[in-house]
């Protein structure tokens, strides 16, 4: 008999127990996790956060010209653009007219690019009718999606 009021009392205390946690855990501030919906290419949308409007510019002309190869966020047929200008050369804006005008006349003089060729095992297409501001305008995309 002795056993049978053991086992009550521990069942009893473990029940107890479980419920005092999960009154705990309910207590718990809950921590917002954001998602980011990708459309095609990782583009990203902010459904509570708008653009400037260079970078609204920068947006189309990045799904137009950039997005069947790129992604702000992951590698693809080229790699991810999030903090480009913290990598090789680009924080030059300079540099990055001139790669982005004529990437395999660049690329000659560039060990960093090279390594891009090397690593993706292609050349970025040149668009030379890209202007400096259009350029400017893609890098305010890139640079406001990643924040």
């Amino acid at each position: 008999m002795n056993n049978q009021i053991n086992y009550i009392i521990y069942a009893l205390l473990i029940l107890f127990a479980a419920g005092s946690v999960s009154l705990v855990i309910r207590k718990l501030p809950a921590t917002k996790v954001e998602k980011k919906e990708e459309f095609f290419c990782g583009t990203e949308t902010h459904n509570s956060y708008s653009f400037s409007k260079i970078a609204n510019k920068g947006k189309g002309l990045f799904l137009n010209k950039c997005a069947s190869c790129h992604n702000v966020y992951e590698d693809g047929t080229g790699p991810a653009l999030m903090e480009f200008e913290n990598r090789g050369v680009w924080a030059d804006r300079k540099n990055l007219y001139e790669w982005v005008r004529n990437p395999s006349v660049f690329m000659e003089k560039d060990f960093y690019t090279q390594a891009l060729k090397r690593q993706y095992g292609s050349v970025m297409t040149a668009f030379p009718d890209l202007s400096n501001e259009d350029i400017d305008a893609i890098a305010e995309y890139i640079n406001e999606s990643s924040d």
